[in-house]
């Protein structure tokens, strides 16, 4: 059985006391055993420090703040020493009790906490309205970004998929080639998430952030991206790295999609195929994943 401990996390100059498991891995493992929803409120992940250290900064008092799939509610905790009114939510029982304990090591009383899944925003509409709402590790892709409200920017190195970067759901489309395109949103954006896999100048993505920015990596490029040190230090940037998740996030995924009535775009082909789809793949020639009807195998 995973024991907790108290783990002191220095935050712009605050000091927060965050009960949490000494072993996560035990937790990961027991929930794979089981097929239950992986614990990931069990990690301190660095977006939620960077979030809590730009929370830092800010005065917040009087605010009425909520956090969503808050973990161990690091952000939480610092906004509360900031002044605010904070209600900590997350999906997760065995997170909330924790959290509510480093309320009491942290500030000297429980943390505000209520059990509310994001997807189903009915109880956290009911304890609202809210000045601010908190979020970090919550966005992953074009039409999931905008149908949980985000502002989406794609970035292409064709023409040819600016129309369905659009039709997907972009709020706007920027060529990569295009050095004064690029400029558009230099400094402005949140996060970027960068699918390449291919070599390229990830210095040029991380001048898109602004301050306290964030850019996760889920694409895997070959050889190693060199990153200039100061295109993270002077704007306090921060470069992560993603997988995907197990079979209960993907198919949390799914049911989302399912609500909002978000798929894929494919070409489905015979297994007959399989040797031209590898010679339009090394062209570039799909839009945007070959699918095999696996009927065909009885051809």
């Amino acid at each position: 059985m995973t024991i907790d401990y108290e783990d002191a996390v220095a935050v712009g100059g605050l000091s927060i006391r965050l009960l949490r498991p000494s072993v996560p891995e035990e937790l990961f493992a027991v929930a794979a055993d089981a097929r239950g929803d992986a614990p990931y409120w069990a990690e301190l992940w660095p977006c939620a420090r960077s979030l809590a250290a730009h929370l830092a900064t800010l005065d917040l008092t009087g605010m009425r703040v909520l956090e969503l799939g808050c973990g161990l509610a690091l952000p939480s905790l610092v906004a509360a020493l900031r002044g605010a009114d904070v209600l900590a939510s997350d999906v997760s029982a065995d997170a909330l009790e924790r959290v509510a304990e480093s309320g009491r090591r942290t500030l000297g009383r429980p943390l505000a906490t209520l059990q509310a899944d994001l997807h189903d925003p009915a109880t956290l509409l009911e304890s609202g309205p809210f000045d601010l709402v908190l979020g970090a590790d919550l966005l992953y892709d074009c039409t999931l970004a905008k149908a949980m409200g985000a502002e989406v920017i794609v970035y292409t190195t064709s023409t040819s998929k600016v129309e369905d970067a659009k039709r997907l759901g972009a709020h706007d489309v920027v060529l990569s080639k295009d050095e004064d395109q690029m400029q558009r949103y230099a400094g402005k954006l949140h996060f970027v998430l960068d699918a390449v896999s291919a070599q390229h100048d990830i210095n040029v993505y991380l001048s898109l952030l602004r301050v306290d920015g964030s850019l996760a990596l889920v694409g895997a490029p070959e050889h190693p991206l060199p990153v200039a040190a100061f295109s993270l230090i002077p704007y306090r940037r921060s470069f992560a790295g993603s997988m995907i998740g197990g079979i209960p996030e993907t198919q949390e995924m799914l049911d989302f999609c399912g609500k909002h009535n978000i798929v894929s775009d494919i070409e489905m082909i015979n297994i007959q195929q399989i040797n031209e789809a590898y010679e339009r793949l090394l062209k570039g020639d799909v839009k945007y994943r070959f699918v095999i009807d696996m009927a065909s195998l009885k051809k």
